[in-house]
């Protein structure tokens, strides 16, 4: 008798636990919610579907979202609340559910600047990417590039400019974090014989960029000019680009009014663009390196003007902090 008592009670409690388990499965969850605090909904499905969820309030409580369903388990439910989140979900034996923060890679901002071993002047546009990957970035117009959330790990990174001698820089991981200050050095390219030929263009690139185009100031000279040379005169020679009268130096371009050109100069707006009643510019043509017109069609990042934008940018030379 004592042998089948303790059989049944074995049995009872096997049914007992298995219930237990199953239970969460069995009750089904239906959540409306926008735009609430992650916890308040973890709150919600808890109470409805009469089940323990373990979680950090520091790992929900600055999510926001929104769900919309009806009629599913705990697991679905779950599953919806945390979908495009990094927190993930584990149902322990007791049938507990534990809501953690996934495990992400550790990545840095890889940032630095090229410039020329001799002069310091900054190097524009190099090529900077990291050997064995895909990942590569450009430097700006001031020579400073980044390479945001590369990996915690050792990398050699490889540099490139034409012109100067290609670099290959270990990158240990305790100096990833240091802004890094890459010195090129000229370099002679020696290759087969070539046949040269002079560049298609000497004063005006067209570029591929509809309305853009791209004016090299140490040709300036090369133009019919009264006096120095002037970028706005210059300027005045291309297609498109005319004065009120040949004495001015305010640029109507395709029809436009002076007032209706943005004129950059290091990133900067300027307004008063001439001296001697207009007659020349406010700048000087030794001290730019590059000048980039938008007659149309211009990024949206310039905004602000109707008729064209004028990007100019000076020589930086070697400013002893590089």
């Amino acid at each position: 008798m004592g042998k089948i008592a303790g059989f049944i009670l074995f049995l009872s409690l096997l049914f007992n636990s298995n219930v237990t388990a199953k239970t969460s499965d069995l009750n089904r969850v239906s959540l409306h919610l926008n735009q609430v605090n992650l916890g308040a909904a973890l709150a919600q499905l808890a109470e409805q579907a009469r089940v323990d969820l373990v979680y950090s309030d520091a790992v929900v409580d600055s999510l926001l979202i929104h769900c919309d369903f009806d009629d599913l388990t705990v697991r679905e439910a779950l599953q919806q609340l945390l979908l495009n989140t990094s927190i993930s979900f584990k149902q322990q034996a007791q049938g507990e559910y534990v809501i953690y923060l996934k495990k992400q890679a550790l990545t840095v901002d890889v940032s630095g600047s090229v410039f020329d071993s001799e002069t310091g002047e900054r190097l524009p546009f190099a090529n900077v990417y990291l050997d064995g990957s895909n990942r590569g970035t450009s430097s700006n117009l001031d020579g400073r590039f980044v390479l945001p959330t590369v990996p915690f790990q050792d990398w050699k990174l490889r540099v490139k400019y034409i012109g100067y001698a290609a670099r290959e820089i270990p990158l240990e991981r305790q100096k990833l974090t240091t802004p890094l200050q890459i010195a090129l050095r000229k370099n002679t390219i020696l290759t087969e014989t070539v046949t040269v030929r002079p560049p298609s263009w000497e004063l005006v690139d067209m570029g591929d960029e509809a309305g853009r185009q791209v004016v090299a100031p140490e040709n300036f000279s090369l133009l019919p000019i009264i006096g120095d040379k002037d970028i706005f005169r210059s300027l005045q020679l291309l297609p498109g680009i005319s004065s009120s009268n040949q004495g001015s130096s305010e640029l109507y371009v395709r029809g436009g009014t002076p007032s209706q050109n943005l004129i950059l100069f290091d990133g900067m707006t300027l307004y008063h663009l001439d001296h001697s009643f207009g007659y020349f510019s406010a700048f000087n043509a030794d001290a730019i390196k590059d000048v980039r017109i938008y007659k149309g069609g211009f990024p949206a990042k310039y905004g602000g003007r109707l008729s064209s934008v004028m990007d100019i940018t000076t020589r930086s030379g070697d400013s002893g902090n590089k």
